[in-house]
């Protein structure tokens, strides 16, 4: 009993101590339960706000002017009636007379599970619709719950039709997303975008069964490196191995390094294996015209291309472009850009005036102009620059001293970095959970619920 007591008091001793001075608990990674997405906005470069903009609802639509939690009613829709915003003068406008105070304007769905068409978009939103007038044009923004918005992310982003476990996947990787880029477009007045600026977003006309299942069997679930967000990048396919981030456009991160990627490999047709060909002056003209839009120096004439350097997966991390009056250097993600908008940076780029030459032990792939070459007698002679007859058994095949063509044989779609989209789809056929996919390709994460 003595020994009972003594428990006891050293119980009640903790308890006051920990009410005076209670234990710190670790804080969690902040998860955002409401996302606000600019459907249409004026960034004076790749987006343009609007001059009209229609809202209606199947089960009607509240229109009025939100401050905080207050709501105050100007007009009351019925089922699938319309009404239409403008700006003038400034100002924003109901059905062209009624002027909006404050120049913002709120619409929300009336019943639950109810949605909002803006007419513009061609689709319906989940959430409020809220319209703004900004410097003389319409600003769109839906704000909306972050697993409603999921339901119109991942079928935008993956097939419906896929693997539920390729589903499940993406739909943690685009919910960490949000958790790890809000306020991205905080300067606009949202935090994202609907497009790939950030994630395709398509609202409620895109929902599909299979995706909902995804979004809610993971709810909440996001991946976290050190008990913080991740940056979830994915891409369509990693034509067989995923990029170190740096190599890419950024810097080095933990958990974004190039993985063998076995599973993209024969899946996703043209965005497993791809072929395009240029000649040289349309090569020349797109190269130079986007030097110049970048205020750099033209190569004038293009007479070759080099490999400087390639990333862990072989993808081209740095290149020289050379012409007449110049080369110019271009490194990571701009590459495929600059040559052609190619669908990614793992490709080999061969010029028609290239053979190849087998040497001792090794094949070398160059151009003949210039290289020495022994005749049957032992005569040594330099091949001339201009354009040569080289005879086969059989025939014979002229081959230009400089390029007039270019063939790229390339793999895979997109930066390559992060998760392969048809990757988490054959490690799903393969019988693997959404777990190991995103750990497969985000290596060193947790997943956070």
């Amino acid at each position: 009993m003595k020994f009972l007591r003594v428990i006891l008091a050293a119980t009640l001793i903790l308890a006051v101590v920990l009410m005076e001075f209670p234990l710190a608990v670790a804080a969690g990674p902040v998860k955002p339960t409401v996302v606000r997405i600019g459907l249409v906005f004026d960034d004076n470069a790749s987006h343009s706000g609007a001059s009209q903009v229609t809202v209606s609802g199947p089960g009607g639509v509240e229109l009025g002017i939100r401050n905080g939690s207050t709501f105050s009613l100007l007009k009351t829709l019925a089922a699938n009636e319309s009404a239409k915003l403008t700006t003038s003068n400034g100002q924003l406008l109901l059905n062209s007379t009624q002027q909006v105070t404050g120049g913002t304007l709120t619409a929300r769905p009336i019943g639950t599970g109810q949605s909002i068409r803006v007419s513009e978009k061609g689709t319906s939103y989940r959430g409020m619709i809220e319209v703004a007038a900004i410097n003389g044009d319409l600003r769109v923004v839906n704000e909306v719950g972050v697993e409603d918005y999921l339901y119109g992310v991942v079928p935008k982003e993956m097939s419906d039709y896929w693997p539920l476990e390729a589903l499940k996947a993406q739909a943690v990787a685009a919910r960490t997303y949000v958790a790890a880029n809000m306020g991205r477009y905080g300067s606009y007045g949202f935090d994202l975008t609907d497009d790939t600026y950030c994630q395709a977003y398509g609202g409620v006309n895109v929902e599909g069964s299979n995706s909902r299942a995804a979004v809610t069997q993971t709810c909440g679930e996001i991946l976290v490196y050190n008990g913080q967000p991740i940056s979830a990048l994915y891409h369509s396919n990693s034509g067989g191995y995923t990029e170190n981030s740096e190599n890419v456009w950024m810097s080095a991160i933990p958990y974004l390094k190039g993985v063998n990627d076995p599973y993209s490999v024969g899946l996703g047709g043209t965005s497993d294996k791809w072929q395009k060909s240029f000649t040289k002056e349309s090569l020349e003209n797109s190269i130079n015209n986007k030097l110049k839009a970048a205020g750099r120096s033209t190569i004038g004439s293009l007479s070759g291309i080099r490999v400087l350097e390639t990333g862990v997966s072989g993808r081209l991390t740095k290149v020289s472009i050379d012409g007449t009056a110049g080369s110019a250097v271009i490194a990571k993600d701009l590459i495929r850009y600059y040559l052609g908008d190619l669908d990614s940076n793992l490709f080999t780029i061969t010029p028609d005036n290239q053979v190849i030459v087998i040497g001792l032990g090794q094949a070398q792939q160059t151009s003949l102009g210039g290289k020495y070459v022994v005749s049957g007698n032992g005569t040594v002679s330099q091949l001339p620059a201009g354009t040569l007859n080289v005879q086969g058994d059989s025939s014979s095949r002229q081959i230009p001293g400089q390029p007039s063509n270019y063939l790229i044989n390339g793999r895979g779609w997109g930066h390559g970095v992060g998760m392969s989209q048809w990757g988490a789809y054959g490690m799903a056929k393969a019988g693997k959970g959404y777990q190991e996919i995103l750990t497969f390709y985000y290596q060193g994460t947790q997943i956070f619920k």
